[in-house]
């Protein structure tokens, strides 16, 4: 069945009621520590979630405690306040200290939550549950309950709350919910046989068969296909098939030929013929993820250790299979055993690409690998980043030699160098880094501080003579393939600060071509930069289809298992343009949660303003007030996304009838932009400028793009618009508008709808047609907001 033609049904609904909840947050309040157990794993976490009010469950404010971590003390504690790195005898009375002065900065007592106390060190534990009972944060935690030990340490100062599987009547009512259909009773007994009550797994396993054909909805029932083979099954025969089982549910996918010769071929192939495992292109995985899942989570950690001794050596392809190397390396750390030095480094890197930075500061730490070094100083760089702790970032640049970096890692050492405070010390490292008896490698090395220079004036001020700088050194032979595929992400960024959208596109395209038709291995370091800035040139090229194919390899990540760091962001800025104001505003409001304290790309203030503009247009003029505010309090420190905040701000103020705010922030914001020579930021200040104060603002807007050669996108669009207007050419201003339409552009298309509007006073302007068409154009809070 084709994806346009599958039934529609409603969401999810959700595990817990609010009024559940809500009692659940007063018991939180009650005693400041809030403790969940019971046998499910996701209903635990979720519940934890719900309490916390946690929008998406991955946050600063939650850590995950994972096997072995117990035997690392205060590591939970480094984990949630970035920066703090306690040693391990330091003592109790200090850290609850230094932890107490970082919740001093906030406003109100913080919500952390920790998932798996039990596995987590004591000391963090302790530390939090002071904190706890002096009121600086609420602790939420969860607990296996064969914990016994922790859940009566908790118990002493918390609330236990357990939360049991869904029972057959349960999972018969959210069946019924999610498909307005009644489900078979052959239906409920087998996905609750296969899900245990989990009832994530029950959603996995069901949205699995929809898709698979197992479980249709006919005649306003929910029943199984009978010609549709169920897949798996829950015998588990022999020694040799359940390790088969394990080891594949413990790393995801295991390379075919290794596992026939670990387990047998007759275990594999039987595995196979019974469709609990599906081989394609020389792996093998489980048919229904939701199994391997299931498997993992109650996977003892004897079991693990039993199997690492038995198998962790020979399954040296399945290491280098994409996206496993994590999961291998949670498996060794987990059974008490350091991480070789390759497979640390592979695990930080893939981690990073599926944006799960602090797994990779865990497998890049020096106590995590059996040689005690730091490795991988690019993913850890680029991990501590991500997570706002530009301190380590640098300290670990300037301790290390820069002949052991690799040229790829010596940029990232350059740009370390660069934004140090301290000149004199800049320039020293910097001088370090060069430096060089070869005359060959001394070039190599210049042409990458070069780069970094370039880079940096790529993001304060844009100009031809940068673009000119960058394609010849992208052409230079001398750099590496991921120092150029940055080159070329640099270069599309000053074309697009330039106004030249299309040549941006070819040029992050390049960039991502070099990368992925390498044959090395990728970096999110090279990759994120050149996806997202693929996307921002999509949009302003006015190819929308473009930005949303872009975004979904961006969001899907190179594993399909997830990643890119801004997904939520750029989400919003894509929907956005095509008018879906309730979504972009769900996609704002989801990044603004998952930044937490840290915002360590300075995108705040920008993301706010998104809101604040879509809940202006959808008729909650209070909380765009308070939006607004808020993104009036983040600058951004990086020019370009400063200007995307301030001219977004300018749109809220008018959609809520205060167009001389509005104009005054955009004159300021055309300003700056010619100023530093950013002419696609000026063209936008000017061309919103006219759209809020009409005719009286155009000569700043002729004035930008007059002189445009061969233009595209937006700016050719705002160059037709000025010279339109200049010539009162009504009817070339409603193409415009009904152009942008076609294109999917709402967002302009309802800018340039009203103005014409508001310029078509006289009845004969328009036909009652185009005027009513124009009218609808224009409401965002109507149409486009469906």
């Amino acid at each position: 069945m084709l994806e346009a033609d599958r039934p529609t049904h409603p969401p999810w609904p959700p595990l817990f009621s609010s009024a559940f909840v809500e009692q659940t947050r007063s018991r939180l309040h009650r005693r400041r520590v809030l403790v969940i157990t019971g046998t499910s794993t996701g209903a635990r976490e979720r519940l934890a979630a719900d309490v916390a009010g946690l929008i998406d469950r991955p946050s600063p404010h939650r850590h995950v405690a994972r096997a072995g971590d117990d035997a690392r003390p205060y590591f939970a504690v480094g984990q949630l306040w970035l920066g703090e790195h306690p040693a391990a005898d330091d003592d109790l009375d200090d850290v609850e200290h230094l932890i107490r002065q970082r919740l001093d900065q906030r406003d109100r007592p913080a919500s952390v939550v920790l998932i798996g106390a039990d596995q987590c060190d004591a000391q963090s534990v302790e530390v939090l549950l002071r904190l706890a009972e002096s009121d600086d944060l609420r602790l939420v935690t969860t607990a296996a309950p064969d914990a016994r030990a922790t859940l009566e340490w908790l118990g002493q100062v918390g609330d236990v709350v357990e939360v049991g599987p869904l029972d057959v009547d349960t999972l018969d009512e959210k069946l019924q919910q999610r498909f307005a259909a009644r489900p078979d009773a052959a239906v409920t007994e087998l996905v609750h046989r296969r899900s245990g009550g989990s009832y994530e797994l029950v959603q996995r396993f069901v949205d699995a068969s929809v898709a698979s054909g197992l479980i249709v909805v006919r005649d306003d029932a929910l029943t199984l296909e009978a010609t549709v083979p169920v897949p798996g099954s829950d015998a588990q025969t022999d020694a040799s098939r359940r390790d088969a089982l394990d080891v594949s549910a413990l790393l995801g996918r295991v390379d075919a030929d290794e596992a026939r010769a670990s387990f047998g071929r007759a275990t594999v192939d039987d595995a196979v013929a019974r469709g609990v495992l599906s081989e394609s292109d020389g792996t093998l995985r489980f048919v229904f993820a939701v199994e391997g899942t299931a498997i993992r989570r109650a996977m003892t950690l004897d079991r693990q250790r039993e199997l690492h001794d038995r198998y962790s050596a020979e399954l040296t392809r399945t290491i280098t299979l994409p996206g496993v190397a994590p999961r291998v390396a949670d498996w060794w750390l987990a059974t008490g055993h350091l991480l070789p030095v390759e497979l640390a480094a592979r695990a930080a890197r893939e981690a990073n690409l599926e944006t799960r930075f602090r797994r990779a500061l865990v497998y890049s730490d020096s106590a995590s690998n059996q040689e005690h070094r730091t490795i991988a100083p690019v993913e850890r760089g680029y991990a501590l980043l991500e997570l706002g702790d530009s301190g380590d970032f640098h300290e670990m640049f300037v301790g290390v030699d820069p002949d052991e970096l690799t040229e790829d890692e010596l940029f990232a050492y350059i740009r370390a160098a660069q934004v140090l405070d301290d000149e004199n010390e800049r320039d020293q490292l910097v001088r370090r880094a060069i430096e060089h008896d070869d005359p060959a490698v001394r070039r190599r090395r210049d042409a990458i501080r070069t780069l970094a220079e370039l880079v940096h004036q790529t993001f304060t001020r844009g100009g031809d003579r940068v673009a000119s700088r960058l394609r010849a050194l992208a052409f230079s032979d001398q750099l590496s393939p991921g120092n150029r595929a940055v080159t070329f992400t640099a270069l599309s960024g000053a074309l697009f600060s330039v106004g030249r959208p299309v040549q941006a596109v070819e040029s992050s395209e390049f960039a991502l071509s070099s990368l992925l038709g390498s044959g090395e291995p990728i970096s999110a370091f090279h990759l994120d930069g050149s996806r997202e800035m693929l996307i921002a040139a999509h949009v302003a090229a006015l190819d929308l289809d473009g930005a949303e194919r872009a975004l979904e390899a961006y969001s899907a990540g190179p594993f399909g298992t997830g990643g890119g760091r801004l997904t939520l962001a750029l989400q919003a800025r894509v929907w956005m343009q095509h008018g879906r104001l309730d979504d972009a505003l769900d996609s704002a409001l989801q990044a603004l949660n998952d930044m937490g304290p840290n915002d360590p790309r300075h995108l705040r203030g920008w993301v706010e303003a998104m809101a604040a503009e879509c809940l202006v247009h959808l008729d909650r003029a209070p909380e765009a007030r308070a939006a607004l505010a808020a993104a009036a309090r983040h600058p951004s420190l990086m020019p370009e996304t400063d200007l995307a905040r301030r001219i977004t701000m300018a749109g809220a103020h008018d959609a809520m009838a205060e167009p001389e705010v509005a104009l005054e922030i955009l004159n300021d914001a055309f300003e700056e932009a010619s100023s530093r020579g950013l002419l696609q930021a000026a063209i936008e200040a000017a061309g919103a400028g006219v759209l809020i104060g009409g005719p009286p603002q155009l000569a700043r807007l002729l004035e930008v793009v007059d002189d445009l050669v061969d233009p595209a996108g937006r700016p050719l669009v705002w160059q037709r618009f000025a010279r339109a207007t200049h010539a009162y050419d009504i009817d070339s201003i409603v193409r415009i508008a009904i152009e942008l339409e076609a294109k999917e552009a709402r967002l302009m298309a309802a800018g340039v709808a009203q103005f014409v509007l508001d310029m078509a006073r006289r009845a004969t302007d328009l036909d009652d047609g185009t005027r009513a068409h124009l009218a609808d154009l224009a409401d965002l809070s109507g149409r486009l907001a469906r």
